[in-house]
Order: structure tokens, then sequence, then C-alpha cells
């Protein structure tokens, strides 16, 4: 989107920013509601095995949660800034394209390289950063918005969130944010349609396909693991199994699982070897 693009852009604006009101309204009362007693309200934030079974809508729904007031108040003020711009600029269609993609990729993403669902729409918040940081150029609205203090910060924030996370003070969706901020420059970047809607499709294949192969992940092959020995499907629930030991040579949950697997198809002496070596790893486990 540069300055090829501003006829079309402008004809896109909007006199009042109703989707970044509507977002808005909707973080907040969703806030209200998981931190009231409404019961199996959590059942509406999918877990990782949920969206590696094919609820993919999970990873969105997941945007609009948030841990604690701190969380919440951030994104509000982040996506207010940022996105209410953006929308009064290109128009709320382009804005909840923008919103979707980034939100979609940004969370499958945290969920690839760390195997855990992050909450918050701060993935999104940093795509429109990395934008803006661009686009200030050429749209004043970002321009008087992107001072060098607010630059700073942002900056400082996203790499002070890795150090808290490397430190374990805090679990935080840094994949979301650094994918964030160069989907968003990608973006701000590309001014011929064509090679616009390559980039989307090339950012959405390479989400895609770790929500449905991940081998590097011990959760993801467990979630296969299980799901295989579940459905009866023995063979690949053992090789499954198999390629959690030699990654994590001490896990008592596979090899027990896997000699309940070979048990079941008659492998007996696989199977003693296998339990023996889960009790040995974890007392709990006991035939």
């Amino acid at each position: 989107m540069s300055n090829d693009q501003t006829t079309s852009e402008n004809s896109g604006k909007n006199a009042w920013p109703w989707f970044t009101v509507a977002i808005t309204l909707a973080q907040i009362v969703l806030f209200l509601l998981s931190t009231s007693s409404t019961p199996d309200f959590e059942n509406y934030h999918v877990d990782a095995s949920s969206v590696w079974s094919g609820k993919y809508w999970g990873i969105l729904v997941s945007c609009f949660f948030h841990v604690n007031f701190i969380h919440l108040l951030f994104n509000v003020c982040w996506l207010w800034a940022f996105g209410g711009r953006f929308e009064l600029h290109f128009g709320s269609i382009r804005y909840i394209a923008f919103f979707v993609l980034t939100g979609f990729v940004t969370g499958a993403m945290q969920l690839a390289f760390t195997s855990i669902i992050g909450v918050g729409a701060s993935g999104i918040g940093y795509a429109l950063f990395g934008f803006a940081l661009v686009a200030r150029k050429r749209i004043s609205a970002f321009d008087s918005l992107m001072s060098p203090t607010l630059i700073s910060v942002a900056l400082l924030w996203l790499v002070g969130c890795i150090i808290a996370t490397h430190l374990g003070w805090v679990v935080i969706g840094n994949v979301a944010h650094i994918s964030g901020v160069f989907l968003g420059i990608g973006i701000a970047c590309i001014s011929d349609s064509r090679k616009l809607v390559l980039l989307v499709v090339a950012a959405l294949v390479f989400s895609v396909v770790p929500l449905n192969y991940a081998p590097w992940s011990i959760r993801w092959l467990s979630y296969k693991a299980e799901s295989s020995h579940s459905k009866k499907d023995l063979r690949r629930g053992i090789y499954y199994y198999s390629q959690i030991i030699k990654r994590d040579p001490d896990n008592a949950w596979a090899f027990w699982n896997r000699g309940c697997a070979y048990h079941e198809i008659g492998e007996y002496e696989k199977a003693d070897s296998d339990l023996k070596m889960a009790e040995s790893l974890d007392p709990s486990y006991k035939r």
C-alpha cells in the first residue's frame, strides 16, 4: 500500500471507526465475563489440541481474551490508537481483513514455535505498529502518532518481553509480536496488489502447515500419539511415541503408552521393556 494506491485507499475511508469500537467493546465484555462466575465460559477459549484437530477459528477467538486488566488495557489502547487510524484511512473492510489475517498468522506462529495458544491481540497490535513504521512516511495520521518516543517504547517493550520470558518471569507471546512486526512491515512495503496477494497467500500457507505438521513440538507429537492410540491406529501411535522418546528419553508418559500400545498388538516383550522403563522413570506408573 503506497502512493500508487492513494485514490483507491481514499475511497474506503470511514467517518467513524465502527469496527475498532466493536472489537474494543467485545474485548471488554469478554474480559468481564471471563472474570465472572459464568459457567463454562472458558470453553470458548480453545487449547492447542483443539486447534490441531481443526478448530482453526480458536486462534482468532483467543485474540479477544486477556489474562488480567493491564493486559486488556494495553491491547485496547494499542488497537484503538493504531487500528482506529488504519480503519479511518483505509476503511472498515480492509481493516477487518488486516485484523483477521494478522490475528490468524501471528497466533498460528505462536502455536507453531511454542505449542501454546496465546491470548490477547498484541500480535495484531505489533502488526499495526510494523505497518505504521513504514506507512508513516506517506500517511499523516500515522506520522503524527509515531513519535520517536513511542517507537522507542514499543521496541524496548518488544525486547523486554523476550528477556522476561527467557528469564522465566512471565510467559509472553513473543513469536506473535515478532511475526506481527514483520508481517505489518511486509504489507506496508508492497504497492503492487498482485504481490500483496502473494504475500497474504504465503503467510497463510506458512501458518497453516505447522498446524498440521509440527514434528519439532513434543506437545504436537503427544497429541498425534494420543489421538492415534485412541482411534486404535496403534502402529501410528507407536511411531509418534517413539518420536517423543527420541527427543525426550526421560518421558515416562511416552514409554508407558508405547508399552500399552505394544501390549495391545501382542508384542509383549517390547511392552514389558517400555513399561519397566516408565516405572523406573516415574514410580507413579505401576502395573
